[in-house]
């Protein structure tokens, strides 16, 4: 078959009418527009129960997700986990959309952070411990290919005293945060050596 719908779309044949409905990186249905009237028996093709989202609105929305943890903790409570499924189904229709695109690699950070108080060591250690559970929650790092999956920490946890004392900075320092970013493709010219 020509045309793949993502796992969050559908496709359905009924006597030379094909319908996508679902939900569609906006590359796809973009491709499924041009594809779908050059297959053999398609003589309509409608897609008004798609939904569609750009790679752009798919990576802003990814950028403002955080995942909170209790105090020395790198284990993700249920409520946190309550939001994995949602991120997967958005870092599976980034993934489409990476696959329709030869815009450079797209690596997604899990940024992990620590709380304020105790040595620099064990609170590296638990930053990249909390990044590390969060990666392995989204199925680990080779789930989404091509897409990139990584584990890091925020740097200015370790450089010094925080600014302390309010609730709020104290659980912003208890998380893991998400950033996606577009790296270029090696070999171009445009690329540093």
């Amino acid at each position: 078959s020509l045309l793949h719908p993502p796992g969050t779309a559908t496709l359905r044949y009924d006597d030379g009418r094909l319908t996508a409905s679902g939900n569609a990186p906006e590359s796809w249905a973009i491709q499924a527009r041009q594809v779908a009237p050059l297959l053999p028996g398609v003589r309509e093709y409608h897609d008004e129960d798609l939904r569609t989202v750009s790679r752009a609105d798919l990576i802003t929305h990814l950028n403002r997700i955080s995942f909170f943890f209790e105090s020395g903790s790198s284990t993700l409570s249920e409520a946190e986990l309550n939001k994995i499924t949602p991120v997967k189904h958005l870092l599976e229709d980034l993934r489409q959309s990476a696959l329709s695109s030869s815009g450079g690699t797209l690596v997604v950070e899990a940024i992990g952070d620590a709380d304020p108080a105790g040595p620099e060591t064990m609170k590296f250690l638990l930053a990249t411990a909390r990044a590390h559970a969060v990666i392995a929650a989204l199925g680990g790092v080779d789930s989404y290919p091509p897409l990139t999956l990584s584990a890091s920490v925020e740097p200015t946890s370790f450089a010094g005293q925080k600014r302390g004392g309010t609730k709020g900075l104290q659980n912003a320092q208890r998380r893991v945060a998400l950033l996606v970013t577009s790296k270029p493709l090696a070999g171009r010219a445009d690329s540093a050596p």
